[in-house]
């Protein structure tokens, strides 16, 4: 369930930002985070209330049917916690190797709940017990926004030194963070990377560039929506996670593209989709190094989540009463060389209190125009991170 979930929600964030860039930075966000944050506060809201109903319709995404009796709080919960326990199998052999003798990768998860000093005793203990049992988030107490910044710079590895600007206000902190680190199952040589021309929206520019020639073997999958985009999945090594990176056809937008993406995600427009793994591929993508931070107020209150955002009508009482959100941060970073993949991604949900397979021919796909490029974990079909490069 929540694996379709946070997909949907990560979909509709992306598509939402597409909406409004002028096409000159890059996109990315971690669905994986975000979901987790904001599933925090849905188990703070007043049961019955429109903070919660608004918040649970989207994170429940299109995984569940019209009728909500058959998909409640505690299902949703449920699902995450079992996604959540299976990344901590990730992170508790991330020094090891799989069952083939791979390098397994690195996946890291953390929650917190941070309160100012002085006012943990103001949240209400079956919340901050629930949270722990079932997200490993632990409650404690911090005087400054640096204390939240150096605690998600630790779970980061430093990737993500600062969430929180210094002068952010707030009376409680519901916090997510997540690193992944893989490396390619079959490596780019070093040898091969070149500067290329990139086609940016803003203008031609040259970017290191990668050139990878991969056999049948090395099982490097295409994905082609006719008159869409054609993607290609990139295996990280240890079999669960790979890349999928996607590159529109000439003329067809990246929101046109995403759409189609989206759909083809789904059971009913499957068959839509080519799947191949050719005898020889030829790949070449630039190498990048993105940054990305966004307050996600705005885009929340679009798709529906307006309650939660309003002194004086948000109800956050089964955490503690009195409380507002007053900001949704969420930052990431990404970076793609010849060897793999490092990724990071922090989102805190500050608070106030209100004063109120066949045989196919080779193939060579290069990346040289915006692309869109995910982590998925494909063994419960979640999209870890997601985004769009624009200008590596």
């Amino acid at each position: 369930m929540s694996g379709k979930a946070i997909n949907d929600l990560g979909y509709l964030l992306l598509n939402s930002l597409l909406r409004e860039s002028d096409g000159t930075s890059n996109i990315f966000l971690s669905p994986a985070s975000l979901f987790t944050a904001l599933t925090l506060a849905l188990n703070g809201a007043g049961v019955d209330t429109n903070t919660h109903s608004q918040l649970f319709h989207l994170l429940r995404g299109s995984s569940a049917s019209a009728d909500s009796s058959q998909f409640a709080e505690p299902t949703l919960n449920s699902g995450l916690k079992e996604l959540i326990d299976s990344w901590s199998l990730v992170s508790s052999t991330a020094t090891g190797s799989d069952q083939d003798g791979q390098p397994s990768p690195t996946l890291l998860m953390a929650n917190g709940i941070f309160a100012k000093r002085g006012t943990i005793t103001l949240m209400q203990p079956a919340y901050t017990q629930l949270m722990s049992s079932l997200f490993q988030a632990s409650a404690r107490e911090v005087s400054s926004p640096q204390d939240i910044n150096d605690w998600v710079s630790t779970a980061t590895k430093g990737k993500i030194p600062e969430l929180l600007n210094p002068s952010q206000q707030f009376e409680a902190v519901l916090c997510n963070v997540l690193y992944f680190k893989g490396f390619w199952k079959s490596a780019f040589k070093k040898s091969l990377t070149s500067p290329r021309v990139f086609h940016a929206p803003s203008g031609d520019v040259e970017v290191p560039t990668m050139v990878g020639v991969f056999e049948k073997a090395e099982k490097i999958t295409v994905l082609t929506f006719p008159g869409k985009y054609n993607a290609i999945s990139l295996p990280y090594k240890g079999g669960r996670f790979s890349a999928l990176v996607a590159l529109p056809d000439e003329g067809v937008s990246m929101q046109d593209a995403l759409h189609a993406f989206v759909q083809g995600d789904k059971d009913a427009h499957a068959e839509q989709i080519q799947v191949r793994v050719p005898s020889r591929t030829e790949i070449i993508m630039p190498k990048f190094k993105s940054g990305f931070s966004i307050e996600l107020k705005d885009a929340l209150q679009e798709l529906g989540v307006k309650d939660a955002f309003l002194s004086g009508k948000a109800d956050f009482s089964r955490l503690s009463e009195g409380l507002f959100v007053s900001s949704v941060i969420h930052k990431t970073v990404v970076e793609v060389d010849e060897e793999g993949t490092v990724a990071a991604a922090a989102t805190a949900v500050a608070m106030n209190r209100c004063l109120a397979l066949p045989e196919e021919e080779p193939l060579s796909i290069e990346f040289n125009r915006p692309f869109m490029f995910s982590i998925q974990d494909l063994t419960t079909a979640t999209m870890m991170f997601v985004g769009v490069v624009q200008l590596p």
